[in-house]
Formats: C-alpha cells, sequence, structure tokens
C-alpha cells in the first residue's frame, strides 16, 4: 500500500476509534484472532500465530519460501474500525501492510508488499487460514524437563500445541567440533499424505531456542511411495541387468518392516513401490526439472503417477556424490567403482538413495543430528533419527505419530 493511503487509512481508524470511546462503546478487539492459524487455500502466506506478547497482541507470519518458511518478526497486531486489524513490517528491503478479517471462524489475510528496490513490482497476496484449535490432555509433571522445555518452546515459536513432542537430544550426537544440540519436530497433517513440519533446534537443556523452522506443504514419511528410478546403463559397473538393484531395493523394504515389527507395529509404515528403468548414461546427464520430466515421460512415466524420481549414475570413469536436484534423488558413483558391481555394492547405493536422499522429500534437514565421519548408530539403519519422522509411538497410543489421528496426543477441542 503507498504510504500516503496507508497513512490516511491509519488516521480514519484512529478517529472512528476514538469516536466509538467517546461513544461508550469498545473499539473492536483483536482477541478474536488469537491462536494458531494453519494454511487452507490461497498463495502467499502458510502460517499465522496471535499471542499476547507482554500486554500488547502480536502476530507472526509465515511466508511460502524454499526449503523452508520464510518467518517475519513479530509485529504488534492492531485492530481497525471494521472488527478487523491490521500489523505493518518495516525493512531494509520492503514495507509489508497486513490486513485481516473473520468470516464463520476462517481467518483471511491480505498483505500488499512494496518493495524498496524499484525494479521488483509491488506484490498482493491473500490467503485463509483455519485455527489449529487443540488441547492438552496430559500432565507436564509426567513429562521429563527436556521434553517439557520442548513443549512450551513450541508452543512460544509456533503457537502450536504439542503434548508429547518427539524429541532426539543423543549427547553423541555431534560434530567434529564437539558441537551438538537438542532436536525436535513435529508432523500436522492437512490433506492428500502432506502436512507441516515444525521444527526446533535447541541447547542440550530445552531452555535455549537456537532456531525454529517451519516447512509447509511437505509429503509425510508414511504409506506406500511410489518411485521411478533410471539407471544408467555401463558395462564396466551396473550392466543391463537391474537385479543386484531391485534386491537391494527389496532390502529397503525389509528394514521398514524390520523396524516396524521391533515396535510392535502390525505392518510397515513406509513401503516403496518401484519401477525401474535401465537408459543409455546419456539420456541423464541433463538433470533439470524439464529434462527429468521428458525422460521420464520417454518411458511411460508421468511425474504425477510418482512421489519421487531417482536417477542412478555409476559413471566408471568419474566420481561424485549424492543430492537432491530440481526434487529428483541423484546418485553418482560415490565410490569410484570400476567392475561390476556386487550386492553390497548396490545395497550401498540403495541406502543412499532410500535411507538418506529420499528424507530431503519428508523435509529432512542434514543438520537434524549431527555426526563426525558419518557414524550415526542412533538412526541405523536409517541416516536420521526415526522418531523425527514420527515413526515412533510418543504418546503411549499403540500407533506411530506419523499414522496417529491424533499425533504427540493432540487432541481437537
Amino acid at each position: 500500500m503507498p504510504a500516503g493511503i496507508e497513512q490516511r487509512a491509519a488516521a480514519s481508524g484512529c478517529v472512528l476509534a476514538a469516536l466509538a470511546c467517546a461513544l461508550g462503546a469498545e473499539p473492536p478487539s483483536v482477541a478474536q484472532f488469537g491462536g494458531a492459524w494453519r494454511h487452507s487455500s490461497g498463495r502467499g502466506i502458510t502460517a499465522v500465530t496471535v499471542a499476547d506478547g507482554d500486554g500488547a497482541p502480536t502476530i507472526k507470519v509465515w511466508g511460502e519460501c524454499q526449503p523452508i518458511d520464510c518467518q517475519w518478526p513479530a509485529t504488534r497486531l492492531q485492530s481497525d474500525a471494521h472488527g478487523g486489524a491490521t500489523a505493518d513490517w518495516h525493512d531494509a528491503i520492503a514495507d509489508r501492510h497486513a490486513r485481516l478479517r473473520l468470516d464463520n471462524g476462517t481467518l483471511t489475510i491480505e498483505v500488499d508488499t512494496a518493495w524498496r528496490d524499484p525494479m521488483r513490482r509491488d506484490v498482493h497476496v491473500e490467503a485463509t487460514l483455519t485455527r489449529d484449535d487443540m488441547t492438552d490432555p496430559f500432565d507436564d509433571r509426567e513429562l521429563p524437563p527436556f521434553d517439557r522445555a520442548i513443549k512450551a518452546a513450541f508452543r512460544r515459536e509456533f503457537g502450536e500445541i504439542i503434548p508429547r513432542p518427539a524429541v532426539f537430544n543423543d549427547p553423541a550426537a555431534n560434530d567434529c567440533g564437539g558441537n551438538g544440540h537438542g532436536m525436535a519436530t513435529a508432523y500436522l497433517p492437512t490433506s492428500d499424505g502432506r502436512g507441516d513440519l515444525l521444527m526446533l533446534y535447541t541447547s542440550r537443556d530445552g531452555a535455549t531456542v537456537m532456531r525454529a523452522a517451519r516447512k509447509s506443504n511437505v509429503r509425510l514419511p508414511a504409506g506406500h511411495v511410489r518411485v521411478a528410478t533410471f539407471v544408467a546403463r555401463y558395462p564396466a559397473t551396473t550392466g543391463d541387468r537391474l537385479t543386484g538393484w531391485e534386491a537391494a531395493q527389496a532390502q529397503i523394504n525389509a528394514d521398514h518392516v524390520e523396524f516396524a515389527a521391533k515396535r510392535g507395529f502390525a505392518a510397515p509404515i513406509v513401503v516403496f513401490d518401484n519401477v525401474n528403468v535401465s537408459v543409455d548414461p546419456s539420456e541423464t546427464g541433463n538433470r533439470s526439472p524439464d529434462a527429468v520430466r521428458a525422460l521420464a515421460e520417454r518411458y511411460g512415466v508421468g511425474v504425477h503417477d510418482v512421489d519421487a524420481i531417482a536417477i542412478i549414475d555409476i559413471n566408471p570413469s568419474s566420481g561424485g556424490g549424492g543430492s537432491v536436484i530440481g526434487g529428483a534423488i541423484v546418485v553418482n558413483n560415490f565410490s569410484y567403482w570400476k567392475s561390476p558391481l556386487d550386492d553390497r555394492a548396490w545395497q550401498a547405493i540403495a541406502r543412499t538413495t532410500y535411507h538418506q536422499l529420499m528424507l530431503h522429500h519428508w523435509g529432512w534437514q542434514a543438520d537434524w543430528a549431527p555426526t563426525c565421519g558419518g557414524a550415526h548408530p542412533w538412526a541405523e539403519p536409517f541416516r536420521a533419527p526415526p522418531t523425527l519422522f514420527g515413526w515412533e509411538d510418543v504418546d503411549g497410543d499403540g500407533v506411530p505419530e506419523i499414522l496417529d489421528t491424533t499425533p504427540y496426543g493432540r487432541s481437537p477441542r
């Protein structure tokens, strides 16, 4: 909103509010906006929280960004003359003005952004959100001190009630400099196998939040995951038969079966449904999103028919690690193999593909559990602690949190 318009609107609101007081009427209250709000439709805004900050209502907003949502600093929320509310942010990059209104329990937020860079076009976004109205049926005294601190941090940082948080705080989980941290996550389902992921990085006692991050619309790490894999043919390493690769994929699924069985779950939490294609190496050189889409469609695989695409490129003439490029998992020759791959080599490639790089599709960040030299005994055979993916039952109802209708003990009001 242009500065002049914003100033006139603010002045008009003040006059109307003063008039209401003079007539004995209270100005519209912003208390009606209190709580945590999660995205329902629209664009630009993924979440909003409104809380009482030292006696003055404050608002936090998260905007659409990659790889995690952008959090705007908390700012004052003020009522307007029409039963709604407004908030403003001013920084070196832009001026933002937000207008909020409620309609039958749904929050609508409109934000006008005026960039300070004259080459950037000003932006208007609008989104609707629903209140995350949960109760906490548990007694905090039952929690260990670290878990209790994490529970309070979820409420403070995100406005969310997480009665029984999923935490990881192994003192042996440190980088090579001896640095580590406490970690907690919460997957909050939305629909169609997706949800919001909340992440907390804390001191070892949980008293200090080092970082709080939110990632919206992530794939939930559960259910059947459809994967199309394109294996580049090299006579010296992979050959043109995929029996070794298929056996390694079967072992990945067996790992999930074993993990679930050890915890008394009736079925694996994750099952990979695989389609494999042997291709000429020239077809996998370009890893851009458009090229990967064209590769898949060339072999009758629609990108919307699968949940993930992987490219296995064990080129005997060059080495390289693994990465996620444009959404596609790419595994290069990280062990510099130059001879036909045996079962052990194929299993190493499969673990890198499914137990490590696949985790990025579920919102995993590589610094969840620091290591030195790559050892992670607390997570084997996975690359990160299973509890952080909701694969453990932390609230004691016999269901892993990622499949639970009341995850982390959350109960609808």
